[in-house]
């Protein structure tokens, strides 16, 4: 799953955002040495962000470069933290990261945004809003690796919960609490239970009433 995660980043127009910079250049690339197994890959760091700590390990076809180099058209380019939009014209697979407030153009509606936002120590969010796809990742010392849904009847919450959130919209309380109870067989008093532990785990949050997924 974790290299399915890397070919999405990696493929197309691709805008990661994210305030936690050695997360993200982690995630990136982690997934860069992964893609270029079978791709040519053009990194470009104009502000010089990327130190040895992160590029020791880069394999030696990665071309590294601070200036916006023409890369050939089939070459997957990922460009760390542009001030201005990079290759406006025929690049087919780009990845730029971004930090909020530290760029002054606008995202193009041709590019995917995803979100990386921290949950708990060394464990992220990733959110591709395309399809509103959510990853939790831990990650740290130069690697990551994915979190998998909550064990046993948690995790069987968690997706019943996601599935009821997809066919019905919102759920209160109220709801979450009557749903558990008639899919897992237990009484609402054990399904608060279950949504208090989920909430406690960073799994779900309650706002106004309303259940939300991390």
């Amino acid at each position: 799953m974790i290299a399915e995660i890397y070919e999405k980043l990696l493929t197309n127009k691709k805008a990661l955002i994210s305030h936690y910079m050695n997360a993200k250049i982690i995630l990136v690339l982690n997934a860069v040495k992964h893609v270029s197994r079978n791709k040519k890959i053009l990194l470009v760091d104009p502000g010089d962000i990327l130190g040895e700590k992160y590029l020791v390990d880069i394999p030696e076809n990665i071309i590294i470069t601070y200036k916006f180099l023409e890369p050939p058209r089939d070459m997957v380019v990922v460009v760390f933290e542009p001030e201005i939009l990079p290759y406006k014209l025929n690049i087919e697979n780009i990845l730029i990261t971004l930090t909020p407030g530290n760029y002054s153009f606008k995202i193009p509606r041709s590019y995917t945004k995803i979100f990386l936002k921290q949950i708990q120590h060394s464990i992220y969010e990733l959110l591709f809003t395309d399809n509103n796809e959510r990853y939790r990742v831990r990650i740290g010392e130069n690697k990551v690796f994915l979190v998998e849904k909550p064990p046993g009847i948690l995790g069987r919450a968690y997706e019943i919960l996601r599935e009821s959130m997809i066919e019905y919209g919102e759920l209160t309380v109220k709801d979450a609490a009557i749903i558990l109870s008639k899919e897992l067989g237990v009484n609402k008093v054990e399904a608060r239970k279950i949504l208090s532990e989920l909430v406690l785990r960073k799994y779900i949050r309650v706002v106004h009433g309303f259940i939300n997924l991390y």
